[in-house]
């Protein structure tokens, strides 16, 4: 199957996003984040969200989960995506 960049729902209620890879019953993520929510500097006293690593002190970029952990996997919304691979690739993508 081909790489994608995809949301996932864990069973634990984290949203995550990363470029996946399914293989039998499991998701390889390469470079997860997770979506929290923050303070929209832009718009005092609005919250917004933000990118932080979602597993921050391991050494491997890629993590296989189980797809027993995930509720629901979904396509990112495009501006969300860019986002993600803005992140990731240190490219300012336009």
């Amino acid at each position: 199957m081909a790489i994608e960049v995809r949301v996932l729902k864990m069973i634990s209620g984290e949203e995550v996003i990363a470029r996946t890879k399914s293989e039998d019953t499991l998701v390889i993520l390469d470079k997860p984040l997770l979506l929290t929510q923050m303070p929209d500097p832009a718009r005092p006293g609005m919250m917004g969200f933000g990118l932080v690593p979602w597993i921050i002190s391991a050494v491997e970029e890629d993590t296989v989960v189980s797809v027993d952990h995930i509720i629901a996997q979904l396509p990112a919304k495009p501006e969300i995506e860019k986002m993600y691979l803005s992140q990731t690739s240190g490219l300012s993508l336009v």
